[in-house]
């Protein structure tokens, strides 16, 4: 059955909090049958920072067996903890009359207004042997709130009208905008070529020209942003990084973004896909904005609550927007891309993807012929080199629009020989490496330095929602670089490790990059401390240390 075909039943959980610390679930289907249950969160905070370090972060060194299967444990657990007793009788009884018909799904909904700290947990993993609920396009997975209804957009009978922001203003990691231009291109070149799909650019990602595109008199019926996110704890508001008309960071809320949007009644989608990381936190900065967009009448939102790679980006977007062209309800073309992430990609990928609906009317598009299926993605091309020379301006990720560390970017990727055998027994087989190779492994083994450090910091922002500088001669870092008009006798190479001590670790960041150290790690302890406050530095603050030596910040959890 194709999912163009598909309708749903309905069985919404919703969660409301008890005095004990558990939540109170009650379930309704589509014919009316309901029931209440209790619902106790399976994991402390503990395991599920670990579980995100492990395989939230899907650059991380476990391998993908390890990753499967602690992704089925996990999941199995979350499922088992809601789907007790009466609450798990009545969703078998509504998957048993789904499965009895062909051109029936069972689409689960989890109201979530009355308990915001169960959005950080990953649902979109609920494993019930052999499989991922989410995976299937028959019993799509999807988050909502206590809203009215929304209006229903007309059906479509032309082209899906697609409009692509890229934001990257000065002071956060650079983007690669024509490369992030050709990756989505790429994913929907099957539906443009055939007429089925349009998809066009905004100039400059301000909200000045987004209001001025959004006011000319054609369709828009998707909004696909990428760029970065952040979670500002000042406002408590998730925000999207845009520009302003100087280029700089300006923090857009959901509250800002929706006004610009509520009027662009054709408006079906938005689509939050962020390419630097930083996905997941406490509260995640996604979460924020789009269950904002959701009050301004938009019909779908989707956001990613992991980080996401470039070939799982591109496999996503042209799975989700050929199944929507070919008439698919968002719901049910979202299994499908769930797959497609799978397939070309990583498994541990899968759960990334967050769909947040306020309407139930989810079929996006009315057409002719569908589209046949497309291609298998091709990898996407290498990033550049990154500039790593000093200045740069600073962004705004938050609060007071000044000082916010840039997003962390990962070391060029190096053009490396054929690897001998891992010892997971993945690779090739080559002959021992002549000289002028050994110095291309002594380049590899350099970056690798890097991207360990890198792995250190992102991990930080992921679990712990805590922006951090990256590494290595970030833009802004006052560090001084030898150039041919510099003699190398006064180029500093050590400095003193100031006293961060009880700062903030964002703040202790910054502090040490300007002191000229570029090498900084994190590593979270247990303590009485507030959390995300600096406990100790290793070494210590006076120490005479080279600027390219690590220093370790040891940071608080607040679990002590």
């Amino acid at each position: 059955m194709s999912a163009s075909r598909l309708s749903f039943d309905d069985l919404e959980l919703r969660f409301d909090p008890e005095q004990d610390g558990t939540y109170r679930v009650v379930v309704t289907s589509s014919d009316g049958p309901a029931a209440t249950g209790t619902f106790s969160i399976p994991f402390t905070s503990e395991e599920l920072h670990a579980f995100v370090q492990r395989v939230g972060l899907v650059r991380s060194r476990s391998t993908v067996v390890d990753r499967d299967a602690e992704m089925r444990a996990f999941g199995a657990r979350l499922f088992d903890a809601v789907m007790t007793d009466r609450v798990g009788s009545l969703y078998q009884a509504a998957q048993s009359r789904a499965d009895t018909k062909d051109d029936r799904g069972m689409r689960l909904t989890l109201r979530l207004s009355g308990a915001p700290e169960l959005m950080r947990l990953p649902w979109e993993l609920m494993y019930r042997h052999p499989r991922f609920i989410a995976q299937s396009e028959r019993t799509p997975l999807v988050r909502t709130l206590d809203l009215p209804s929304a209006h229903k957009p007309p059906p479509l009978t032309g082209p899906l009208r697609i409009l692509g922001i890229i934001s990257h203003p000065a002071g956060y990691a650079e983007l690669d905008s024509e490369r992030e231009r050709r990756n989505l291109e790429q994913a929907i070149e099957p539906l443009t070529s055939r007429g089925r799909a349009e998809l066009t650019w905004l100039d400059r990602a301000t909200i000045a020209d987004l209001e001025q595109r959004i006011a000319e008199p054609d369709d828009i019926h998707v909004l696909h942003y990428i760029g970065h996110g952040a979670y500002d704890e000042a406002t408590d508001a998730g925000i999207l990084v845009l520009e302003t008309a100087q280029g700089r960071a300006d923090d857009v809320s959901g509250q800002r973004l929706g006004t610009m949007l509520q009027d662009e009644r054709s408006l079906r989608l938005v689509v939050l896909n962020s390419c630097e990381g930083a996905r997941t936190s406490v509260v995640d900065p996604f979460s924020g904005v789009a269950t904002r967009l959701l009050e301004f009448d938009i019909p779908a939102v989707v956001g990613m609550q992991f980080e996401i790679t470039d070939a799982a980006a591109i496999a996503f977007s042209r799975s989700l927007y050929t199944g929507i062209a070919n008439g698919a309800s968002i719901d049910a073309a979202i299994g499908p891309a769930r797959r497609a992430i799978d397939a070309a990609a990583s498994s541990s990928e899968i759960g990334t993807p967050v769909l947040f609906l306020r309407s139930k009317e989810t079929r996006l598009f009315d057409g002719a012929a569908p589209v046949a299926d497309p291609p298998a993605p091709t990898p996407p091309e290498p990033a550049p080199p990154q500039d790593f020379s000093p200045g740069g301006g600073s962004g705004s990720a938050g609060g007071s629009g000044s000082g916010t560390p840039p997003r962390p970017v990962p070391p060029p990727a190096p053009s490396p020989p054929v690897l001998p055998p891992s010892p997971t027994g993945g690779g090739r087989t080559t002959p021992p490496t002549p000289g002028p190779v050994r110095a291309l492994w002594a380049v590899v083994a350099v970056l690798a330095v890097g991207v360990v450090v890198f792995f250190g910091s992102l991990v930080v922002q992921n679990v712990f929602g805590v922006d951090l500088p990256w590494i290595p001669g970030t833009p802004g870092n006052s560090r001084v670089t030898p150039t041919d008009d510099t003699p190398p006798d006064e180029v500093p190479t050590e400095g003193t490790v100031p006293d961060v001590t009880g700062s903030a670790v964002d703040f202790a960041f910054n502090t040490l990059r300007e002191a000229g150290f570029v090498n900084i790690a994190a590593e979270y302890v247990e303590s009485d401390q507030t959390g995300n406050t600096v406990v100790s530095t290793n070494p210590p603050a006076g120490t005479t240390l080279g600027f390219d030596q690590v220093i370790t910040v040891q940071v608080s959890n607040g679990f002590g």
